[in-house]
């Protein structure tokens, strides 16, 4: 069996890490299947992936300052842009030839690039499956953006079942945005997807990161995007504490951050004793796990890890 992930990203890392963890949680229990994560996280060769899984990236796409999308990288507008993943995306899928396809987050793609796809997969016999955060937005916001976007009709026509990552009783989107009967009916809720325990232990994270007084404190931005005025407030508090501070810290910067954004603070935390700083940790839920507290921004992905291994968490 082949199966085919999509995560469109494009602000952020926290979907594609989830893909992941879903994409790794069927292969330890589907035998011999193969998968491949189809991605346009600018960051995809960050991650560990799973065995018997691969990846393809696609040209990326960032917001600008007024929450528009626009490309990342190459000298494209961005409907070129989502032509041309579509166009990846599709080739992808009839190459592959998959018996189960897993899409992220949203239905059609970005801009739509996922429905070709979606339908000559419907085509070959596939099985489609769209997994959704329950939370999207105010209920409100996501009624009226779905009616636009022609959203409940995709769900409709283009996928034979539909994984809430949630618990309906803490909030039930098949209420709160006015999904169909028919809907309804192949909506399954899986609880809230983290990642589990870390691969590192605990002591041996505290005795790298906090040889002199065995208390960790991580302070994490997810991609890092936004994180600078987080990370240079705790910089600048930490500093005031002195060299006899009751904790020592790692500051995981984000690989998203810009690149001298994040060459500042890297040089800063250099200078202070009992800091540590890195632009990404391949075992975050191992620091979490280790961590006397975690200092983060409130991702929702973010959120579900933290939760996951018990984390004692400030989030901003």
């Amino acid at each position: 069996m082949r199966i085919l992930f999509y995560s469109h990203d494009s602000y952020g890392l926290g979907h594609v890490r989830r893909t992941i963890n879903v994409a790794e949680a069927l292969l330890r229990g589907a035998g011999h299947a193969s998968a491949l994560v189809v991605t346009g996280s600018p960051r995809a060769h960050f991650f560990q992936y799973p065995d018997r899984c691969d990846y393809l990236k696609l040209p990326s796409v960032t917001k600008s300052a007024s929450g528009a999308y626009i490309p990342r990288d190459i000298d494209l507008t961005l409907e070129e842009t989502v032509r041309f993943r579509s166009r990846l995306i599709e080739e992808a899928a009839l190459s592959l030839s998959p018996g189960l396809v897993v899409t992220d987050h949203t239905p059609a793609g970005l801009g739509g690039e996922m429905l070709r796809a979606l339908a000559a997969l419907g085509r070959a016999g596939a099985y489609r499956v769209f997994g959704m955060r329950d939370v999207v937005d105010d209920p409100a916001s996501v009624r009226a953006a779905w009616r636009r976007d022609g959203t409940l009709e995709i769900l409709e026509r283009c996928y034979e079942r539909i994984l809430v990552y949630g618990q309906r009783d803490l909030f039930d989107p098949i209420e709160e945005y006015g999904l169909s009967e028919s809907i309804r009916r192949k909506t399954v809720f899986t609880g809230y997807i983290g990642h589990g325990e870390g691969s590192t232990s605990a002591d041996s994270l505290r005795a790298r990161h906090a040889p002199r007084t065995g208390r960790l404190v991580v302070v994490a931005a997810g991609g890092g995007g936004d994180g600078n005025l987080l990370m240079n407030s705790f910089l600048a508090g930490y500093e005031r504490l002195g060299p006899a501070a009751p904790f020592e810290a790692l500051v995981v910067t984000g690989p998203l951050m810009s690149p001298g954004k994040r060459a500042r603070l890297l040089s800063w935390a250099a200078r202070i004793r009992g800091v540590d700083a890195c632009t990404y940790h391949e075992d975050l839920p191992g620091l979490y796990s280790a961590a006397a507290a975690v200092i983060s921004m409130v991702g929702y992905n973010t959120i579900s890890e933290l939760a996951s291994v018990g984390a004692r968490a400030d989030v901003v």
